[in-house]
């Protein structure tokens, strides 16, 4: 039975993988299409692929049957997965963005003649009209990007510092492969992971469904949005 599951998953993981670099294939040779070129198409591909890993991970250490190490579970659950939600969750932006510019275009507060201000009066209040000029995608990106620095640097931190992650359970004695693997995934450093995720998919997520709630749009994108985010 074992062995039948483990083909099971193998099979799913192989037919799944082929169906998604299709439609990323097909997307990238469609890109120049109107209701594609709106999207952001390189962070919704980087997004899938760090979520695909995730997947790839979860059948793999099944098939292993546990031999799978703690020190890729640790930095896969730490970096890769929470960094696919960030990256999902910057691509959904892209609507509300679009929105807004549209709305600030039927109310004529957008010129397409401006030209950047020149600092007057000190490059903080340059700066602070930078930021400013910057699209809600744009500002969403730059928030998203420190948040995953500020994680990969954590998760490094961790990693540096905790010998069981890297496989060392000396203080633990002889321990056979399973126990030691065991005792790596109950430590106190997997919090953070858990933390990012949530933040990613239970504040930051519901966040954005809060502020799309009054777009109404002809490729029923705002439904799309709302079904990967809950589903997220």
């Amino acid at each position: 039975m074992t062995i039948v599951a483990g083909k099971l998953y193998t099979g799913f993981i192989v037919g799944w993988s082929i169906v998604l670099f299709s439609g990323i294939t097909w997307l990238l040779w469609n890109r120049r299409m109107p209701f594609i070129r709106m999207r952001n198409l390189p962070i919704a591909i980087a997004s899938t692929l760090f979520l695909h890993l995730y997947l790839l991970k979860i059948c793999i250490a099944y098939t292993t049957n546990g031999h799978f190490t703690c020190s890729a579970e640790f930095w896969i659950m730490s970096i890769y997965l929470p960094f696919g939600i960030a990256l999902f969750q910057a691509n959904v932006t892209q609507l509300r963005s679009i929105s807004e510019r549209q709305e600030k275009l039927l109310t004529r507060q957008l010129s397409f003649n401006r030209t950047l201000a020149l600092p007057s009066r000190g490059q903080i209040r340059h700066l602070t009209s930078r930021w400013r000029e910057l699209s809600y995608a744009q500002k969403s990106y730059i928030f998203i990007a420190c948040g995953m620095v500020v994680q990969f640097f954590v998760t490094g931190v961790l990693y540096g510092t905790t010998p069981t992650l890297q496989g060392d359970w000396s203080s633990y004695g002889k321990l056979p492969f399973n126990k030691g693997q065991g005792l790596c995934r109950k430590s106190l450093q997997w919090i953070p992971s858990a933390f990012w995720q949530l933040f990613w998919t239970w504040i930051y997520g519901p966040y954005e469904l809060f502020k799309i709630r009054n777009i109404h749009d002809a490729h029923r994108w705002r439904l799309q949005t709302i079904l990967c985010i809950v589903s997220g």
